[in-house]
This record gives C-alpha cells, sequence and structure tokens, in this order.
C-alpha cells in the first residue's frame, strides 16, 4: 500500500525580517529553465545557452551556479563547464557562492569552501549561513547564533535566540520574556512572548528588544509592530495575541511613522507596501499615501514596476500606480534586470517590461522570493531560501511547500488550512490533513476520506478516497475504498470523473501524457511455504494503458 505525506524541509535556519530588497543579478546572468524534466540555463532573450541535462539547477551567484545530476553535486561556470564536483559521502548540504566562499555541510556539521573546492573554515558549526557584503555569516553553536568572519573567526559571541543578516548595519535579534496573566482555575501565572531589537556589527545591542515584530532596515527606516496584548484562551488554555499595529522607525529606534497599518513592509526605491482594511497600497517616507490601498495582494518595487493582486489576477503598477501591465496572470513575481517571472495556467515564463513573453517553460527558477521551510523548536515557519531572512515566523504545528498558487497548507492546533506569502490565514484550519494546491486544486481530509477543494476553499470534488494526490496534467491518483481493504489506485479527472479505473497499487504523477504505476502480484506456493508478494511497474499513457512492459521491483 502507499504512503502519501506532505514532505517538511528538515532545515532548521533562523533570520528575521520580511521581504528584503531583492539581490541585483549579474549583468550577465543566465536563468535556469527545465524542459522534459532536465535543467539548463536561457539568457534574458529568451535563448537557451547551456541545454537542459541537470537534474537540480539553481541561480548563478558570482559566475558559479549549484547543479546537480549522476547523484552528484556540481558547481557549473557560465559556459556550462563543471568547476567542481562533490560525492555524497564528502558534502550533503551546499549554499551559493558568496563572497568568494560556499557554505557546506555533511551530517548535521558546517563549514566553509572557497571557489576550488577547498575546505577553508572546518566543519565545526551546528548551522551555518551564507557570507553577506559585510563580510559576516550568520552560525549556530548549541541553541544560539552569533556571527563569524571570512577566516572563520568568531565576531560576534553566540548569544542570541534568533538573528537576521546584517542591514545598513544592524541585524534583528530576538529576547523572550515572561509577562503576568491571570486566568480563573488555572495555575499558570506567566506566559513567555517574543520581543525583537537590533544590534549593530559589534554585536552591541543599539535598539532594545521591544517590539512585538519587526523587519530589516532599508532606506533608513524599518518596519515594527507595536501593542499586541497577549493572554490565555479560557477555554483551551493555549496562549493568546491579537491586537496591535505597525509603524516605522529611524535607526536610532524613534518611531517617525506612526503605528496605524495592519501589516507593513520595507521600503524599496523610496516607497513601502502597507495594509489598511484588507488592502494593500504604497506610503512614502513621510506616511503619506502615494498610491491608495486597493490591491488583494502586492510585492515591493523593483526596476520602477511592482507586481500588484486584483480580481484575482496579477499585474504591474509603476509608482504613480499606473497599471501598466494589466492583471493576467496567476503568479507574480519582480523584475531583475530587465525580467520577471510569471504564470499563466500551468505555465512559465519570463516577461519583459513591455508584458511581452520571453521564453516559455514548464517550470522556471525565481529570482529571489522562494520561501522554503525552517523549523525553530517545535513550530515551522517560511524563510527566504536565498538569504535565510524570516519571512513568516516559526508558528504553526505543522506546514507544507507553498504551491505556484501562492498559498501553503499549515497546521494551527489539530486543523489544517492554507495561508498566502505573507503569513494570512486564506482557507480557515478545518481539515484533518491537508496536502499542496496543484493545477488550482488541493487535496484534504475529513472525516477519514480525502476530496478536493478550490482555492476559495470550496469542496469541488467531494470527500469519497482513502488517498489523494495532487492533480498533475489535468488527473490525481486516488485510492478508491475496497473490500477486505485491498484498496486500488486510479486516477480521476477535476470534475472528480474516473478516468482510469484503481486497478494500481501504486500511481505517480503524469508528466509529458506518461506516469509510472505499480501493481501487486500474490504467490502463494502452499501450506509450508510463505507468501511471496511482488511489485510489478510500468509506463502508462492517460488511458491507463502500459506502454513499457512492467518490470519486477524490489
Amino acid at each position: 500500500m502507499k504512503l502519501r505525506q506532505i514532505i517538511l524541509g528538515l532545515v532548521a535556519i533562523l533570520g528575521l525580517a520580511g521581504i528584503g530588497l531583492a539581490e541585483a543579478l549579474e549583468p550577465d546572468t543566465l536563468f535556469p529553465i527545465e524542459m522534459n524534466g532536465k535543467w539548463g540555463y536561457m539568457d534574458r532573450t529568451g535563448k537557451v545557452v547551456i541545454e537542459p541535462q541537470f537534474d537540480s539547477a539553481r541561480n548563478f551567484s558570482e559566475g558559479l551556479a549549484y547543479v546537480s545530476s549522476g547523484g552528484k553535486a556540481k558547481f557549473i561556470d557560465k559556459t556550462g563547464k563543471v568547476v567542481m564536483e562533490f560525492s555524497p559521502t564528502q558534502f550533503d548540504t551546499f549554499g551559493d557562492l558568496s563572497q568568494g566562499l560556499i557554505k557546506v555541510g555533511l551530517n548535521g556539521r558546517y563549514g566553509y569552501i572557497d571557489r576550488t573546492g577547498q575546505l577553508v573554515i572546518p566543519l565545526q558549526f551546528d548551522g551555518a549561513w551564507s557570507f553577506t557584503k559585510e563580510g559576516l555569516a550568520i552560525i549556530k553553536l548549541g541553541d544560539k547564533y552569533g556571527f563569524i568572519d571570512k577566516t572563520g573567526k568568531i565576531v560576534i559571541n553566540p548569544q542570541f535566540e534568533e538573528v537576521s543578516y546584517f542591514s545598513e548595519g544592524l541585524a534583528i535579534i530576538r529576547k523572550t520574556i515572561g509577562i503576568p496573566v491571570s486566568l480563573a482555575g488555572s495555575k499558570q501565572s506567566s506566559i513567555n512572548i517574543a520581543k525583537y531589537g537590533y544590534i549593530d556589527q559589534n554585536g552591541q545591542t543599539v535598539i532594545e528588544p521591544q517590539f512585538d515584530d519587526c523587519l530589516d532596515f532599508s532606506e533608513g527606516l524599518a518596519p515594527v509592530k507595536t501593542g499586541t496584548s497577549y493572554g490565555l484562551n479560557p477555554e483551551t488554555g493555549k496562549q493568546t495575541a491579537s491586537g496591535g499595529a505597525w509603524g516605522y522607525i529611524d535607526k536610532n529606534g524613534k518611531m517617525v511613522i506612526n503605528p496605524q497599518f495592519e501589516d507593513a513592509k520595507i521600503f524599496v526605491e523610496g516607497l513601502a507596501r502597507v495594509k489598511l482594511a484588507g488592502r494593500w497600497g504604497f506610503i512614502d517616507k513621510n506616511g503619506k499615501y502615494v498610491i491608495n490601498p486597493q490591491f488583494d495582494g502586492g510585492w515591493g518595487f523593483s526596476e520602477g514596476l511592482a507586481p500588484v493582486k486584483i480580481g484575482g489576477k496579477w499585474g504591474y503598477i509603476n509608482k504613480i500606480g499606473q497599471m501598466v501591465i494589466a492583471p493576467q496572470f496567476d503568479s507574480a513575481e519582480r523584475f531583475s534586470e530587465g525580467l520577471a517571472r510569471v504564470e499563466i495556467g500551468d505555465k512559465w515564463t519570463y516577461i519583459n517590461q513591455s508584458g511581452k513573453p520571453v521564453g516559455g517553460f514548464s517550470k522556471l527558477s525565481g529570482f529571489s522570493t522562494i520561501l522554503e521551510l525552517f523549523q525553530s523548536g517545535n513550530k515551522w515557519g517560511y524563510k527566504r531560501s536565498d538569504s535565510g531572512t524570516i519571512i513568516i515566523p516559526a508558528q504553526f504545528d505543522e506546514a507544507g511547500e507553498f504551491s505556484s498558487e501562492g498559498l501553503a497548507p499549515v497546521k494551527i492546533g489539530n486543523k489544517w488550512g492554507y495561508i498566502d506569502q505573507t503569513g494570512k490565514v486564506i482557507i480557515t484550519p478545518q481539515f484533518a490533513n491537508a496536502r499542496p494546491f496543484s493545477e488550482g486544486l488541493a487535496p484534504v481530509n475529513k472525516g477519514g476520506k480525502w476530496g478536493y477543494i478550490d482555492t476559495n476553499g470550496n469542496l469541488v470534488i467531494k470527500l469519497q478516497f482513502t488517498d489523494a494526490d495532487p492533480f498533475s496534467e489535468g488527473l490525481a491518483g486516488v485510492q478508491f475504498p475496497g473490500f477486505n481493504r485491498v484498496n486500488k489506485y486510479g486516477y480521476i479527472d477535476k470534475t472528480g470523473k474516473t478516468v482510469i479505473e484503481p486497478r494500481f497499487d501504486w500511481t505517480g504523477y503524469f508528466s509529458q501524457g506518461q506516469a509510472k504505476a505499480c501493481y501487486t502480484e500474490v504467490i502463494d506456493r502452499g501450506l509450508m511455504a510463505p507468501i511471496e508478494f511482488q511489485l510489478w511497474c510500468g509506463i502508462i499513457d492517460k488511458t491507463g494503458k502500459y506502454i513499457t512492459t512492467p518490470q519486477r521491483e524490489n
């Protein structure tokens, strides 16, 4: 039988703050593309310059890019030449080249190699992150965080519960404090809450931990949240937090834009994205609205344009709020070096600033805003994959990856729901289990049965299956209830109609019209011999017909 689970990233990385400035791509940068299951690179015109041949690929950084193939990790230059290659017994974790060094790890210990592959800082840390332009990197020893320089010398002792990268000379720190509470019938007299402040590059606290939340400094200002009320739920006894508002401080810690927003992001190109009454707009450094709150979602400005969501679609506005690329995309990212990644249906491409497509591929690697899971204690949150900056603090009991729909399944208490990339709950936790969205639908479980919801949380395929996978190419593998617990897998379409009858014991995802499917053969050789189970797997088409002869697998 097949066990399907949401795979959680086992990465315990800590950093704070919100969406930071997009790191500038190199002038002659290449963009990762995927074709027929293999990754290569295109230039900004959409021309393929490194043929797809790798199992995975990342963005170039300082002239080199991480790729993998044949079970080995490699770094290539912009001609596609492999300049470094490593086996899994050498290192099992790799960062990107940054300030001439690459973070590496093996069996939970971390250090750094140079661009020739030589280990220059030994594997000695419990956690490590990439070097930044300040020449510093976050490291972890035990459960505390500090900073090292490029020689591996500790320059700020590991002493902090959480830290962020430095931005404009300051880094965020977290401090846990206890506050008194009272609840009738409860013996609990205090609760622990987190407060946030800032340190300088000498490790000195320059703004005391006093904020309920905060983000990086950018253009001289940082968003901070104050006024949150904490207590205990009288029914469950669990800790609660409510209220509070966001404003902006300067580097002296002075509040220069009073707390008044439901949410607030950093300044980029002179404007900051803020939320009021459920809508997003943009303010200047005086706190004055330049673009009134009107959008359902959005990202910061980059190269004079900002992605915004309205009416369920994404487009781009300029700095006076004019829609210069009409809302038409299912997802949209910020511009970098003249290109932005967008999605229409299940197809991704890059567009230029006229909104015209440049290349079209089934999957494209994002620039620098991809969110990935991290774990802090027994809670899960989301961080930027490029910098480690925390975007959504660790607060969920379990969590899954974000999909192209911009939603991720999270578990709060004993129920699953969905959040957007700001951490806002979009679909209320109500399910016993939930999996990521794919092609506009997500498998969810209630009462031991699986069905599918749309991005509004509406149940569009009723709860009826004993297992269910995400959709791929319009079909999803599901397990149908059977007799004597012998449940079989087949495929349904997006209306819930069975298109491939349940006769398999394992089913894979469709790609290029083909999927792997397996069945079990039971061999009974008599009373004195044990029953033998043999698994046979082959490739099927969308009618369910085997197009390759099934082979026996262990």
